[in-house]
């Protein structure tokens, strides 16, 4: 596929269905903004999903961790949407990319209000079982859904039906 610059939550939801790779068969290059590297650093929740992974991208250069030139414009919006959110749609502007890893809603309104195309983590889990890098579908679903990950249940029947594992 190509380059993309990834948000915190993506990197959550594939640590927890333990696909943290699916990252670097379906992109040439991944970038992380330095906001949302340190939320996953940081992180003190009891799994700490991604921490390990993410550290260990960065070590093996799987990851670059960005720093936005443009700060300033950050520190204007900030309030408005979250700090790595921001952080993603300038770096993404930034480095001339048309890709980004969102799940937020408002993040992704403000992506695509600046050209860009958000990918989710359901995009991204429905991109790699159409590449044949996952068998199905649903029970990655199923398992994100279990771990706290909010899916609404008319999109969940409606994209399982899209990929034939549901009549």
């Amino acid at each position: 596929m190509k380059k993309v610059v990834s948000n915190t939550s993506p990197l959550i939801a594939l640590s927890m269905i333990e696909q943290f790779p699916l990252l670097f068969r379906l992109f040439q290059k991944v970038y992380v903004p330095k906001a949302v590297y340190r939320e996953m650093i940081e992180s003190k929740s009891v799994h700490e999903y991604g921490k390990k992974e993410l550290q260990d991208a960065v070590n093996r250069n799987e990851v670059t961790i960005y720093t936005v030139q443009n700060a300033m414009l950050v520190e204007q919006l900030y309030g408005k949407m979250h700090r790595g959110g921001l952080e993603v749609i300038v770096a993404a502007k930034e480095l001339s990319l048309e890709l980004l890893l969102i799940d937020e809603r408002t993040a992704r309104n403000f992506a695509e209000m600046n050209l860009l195309t958000p990918i989710g983590t359901i995009g991204l889990l429905v991109a790699a079982k159409k590449r044949g890098f996952i068998d199905a579908l649903k029970p990655y679903l199923d398992l994100l859904m279990e771990r706290g990950f909010r899916i609404n249940r008319d999109i969940y029947i409606s994209l399982l039906r899209t990929v034939g594992e549901l009549k």
